[in-house]
């Protein structure tokens, strides 16, 4: 949940607004802008509908009020209840002088038939390579890696780790430097046997492990060279200057003349 939490901070600064967050664990926190952490704000409200009722009746005007896994409860006894809350917050953002936002927090796409149009959804982006390299610093600050870690390395070893959520990549990162002692740009294997596992849970895609290199291609010497020259557009370098990476190669010949063979290299 902590992409779901960045998003709600930035909307917070953005807005001026106070935020608050609760899960069936902590209760209600209150976010803390000058010290970047959670404050506990009233961590005897663990049932869903007591923290809807906290945030319609108690919670002030101005704020955003974000609810983790509340889809857990949609099945539950008490879910008329939160059903009738949900409602109601859903007909007060039509007013436009309404200063209270409420957000739900799932893994998961799921919402009850009767507020499939009273919400608004959003997909919230896994992080940039921005934010993990600041998760990989975090890291190495914690753990005290210095030198085993370089600076020369840092940049590949967080463009490995898109695609992970900052968890995710915290996670590797710590497991792959407690087991190892380092993190390097030895340890990317390690980091992409990560990104197999995370494919693997989804069920649908399977991760392809490269092999091919440019000596498997027969002829193909312009589009060899081709793609030897564009590969400098995809390092920090080029993009610290302001290149913007290829997106995009289109192949389209004959069969059997390696196109599939030259789309693998290309990838890699």
């Amino acid at each position: 949940m902590a992409e779901s939490n960045g998003f709600c901070i930035r909307a917070q600064k953005d807005n001026k607004r106070s935020l608050y967050t609760w899960n069936n664990t902590s209760g209600i926190s209150k976010y803390n802008e000058y010290d970047e952490v959670w404050d506990q704000e009233n961590s005897d409200i663990l049932e869903p509908s007591g923290a809807l009722a906290w945030f319609e009746k108690t919670c002030a005007e101005n704020s955003i009020f974000l609810m983790e896994d509340l889809h857990l409860y949609f099945d539950a006894g008490n879910y008329r209840e939160i059903f009738g809350y949900l409602r109601k917050m859903a007909k007060n953002n039509d007013d436009l002088d309404n200063k209270k936002t409420l957000i739900l927090s799932q893994p998961v796409r799921y919402l009850p038939p009767e507020l499939e149009k009273d919400v608004y959804v959003i997909d919230v982006d896994l992080p940039e390579k921005k934010i993990l390299s600041s998760v990989l610093d975090e890291v190495v600050s914690y753990l005290d890696l210095g030198d085993n870690c370089p600076l020369k390395s840092r940049d590949r070893l967080a463009e490995a780790a898109r695609g992970l959520t900052t968890i995710e990549a915290k996670n590797v990162f710590c497991e792959i430097a407690l087991d190892k002692g380092r993190l390097t740009e030895d340890e990317i294997p390690l980091i992409i046997c990560e990104k197999e596992q995370v494919i693997k849970k989804s069920g649908i895609l399977e991760y392809f492990h490269p092999s091919e290199s440019f000596s498997d291609i027969g002829g193909m010497e312009s589009l060899i060279e081709w793609l030897r020259k564009r590969k400098r557009g995809f390092d920090s370098d080029a993009i610290d200057f302001g290149m913007t990476p290829p997106e995009r190669c289109s192949s389209s010949w004959c069969s059997g003349l390696w196109k599939k063979s030259s789309c693998k290299v290309h990838c890699i």
